[in-house]
């Protein structure tokens, strides 16, 4: 620190990967949002440059926020980048097939937090999602959007990842997971002002089945119609 209380000993992003570190990961979305404020403005803010309203005030949505789901992991930054900003969304399934499944929350919560802890053990920083959709159209907070998701080889610059339990190559998302779906990437264009059009099944930018051929119209079909 200098006199008049400025950071110039280090780069402005490592400075902030650095003050992550010492902050809960509940927290990093609206301290996010202040910070990066200083430079640039907030995806999403309004006119006077107030932050968006968080993810969890989508009407009609039950938001989980991460600290309801795990306490097992915590956030590791120095194995993360910190996003620039967000400028498209892919969508993902889990790839196993969910649907006889128990579709508690706690039992849901658990899933979620073995998807995790498979995703630690191979060096991730986090979850490699941002969000997570179950079956009964409750939506998980999961890597803070302060930083690029891991869901996509190559692909995770300014993309935000979104992924539903289940595999859909075998089974029909639920009705509750497609209106969820709708709502929340209408909610997340506005507010990052994501260029219509930007949303991508995984298989659009890398070769896979992934989302399955039994989601993937219904995301060419938001695609298609645009956020209005």
């Amino acid at each position: 620190m200098t006199g008049s209380g400025m950071v110039n000993e280090e780069p402005r992003r490592a400075f902030l990967r650095r003050m992550a570190a010492a902050v809960p990961a509940v927290m990093l979305g609206a301290w996010s949002s202040r910070v990066l404020a200083d430079d640039e403005p907030v995806p999403g803010a309004d006119a006077t440059g107030e932050p968006a309203a968080p993810v969890r005030d989508i009407d009609g949505v039950e938001f989980v926020l991460r600290s309801e789901w795990t306490a097992s992991w915590r956030p590791r930054p120095e194995r993360m980048r910190l996003a620039d900003r967000f400028e498209r969304m892919t969508v993902h399934h889990w790839g196993v097939d969910a649907s006889g499944m128990d579709q508690g929350r706690d039992a849901v919560a658990r899933r979620i937090d073995g998807i995790l802890g498979a995703h630690v053990s191979r060096n991730y920083g986090d979850i490699g999602y941002h969000f997570i959709l179950d079956l009964a159209g409750r939506v998980w907070e999961g890597r803070s959007l302060v930083f690029e998701g891991a869901h996509v080889s190559s692909e995770n610059s300014r993309n935000i990842g979104i992924m539903l339990l289940g595999n859909f190559q075998d089974e029909k998302p639920s009705d509750s997971q497609l209106r969820s779906l709708g709502l929340l990437s209408g909610f997340l264009a506005s507010r990052h002002k994501v260029p219509e059009g930007n949303l991508f099944g995984h298989c659009d930018l890398a070769s896979s089945e992934c989302p399955g051929r039994l989601l993937y119209p219904r995301v060419r079909e938001i695609r298609e119609k645009g956020w209005a």
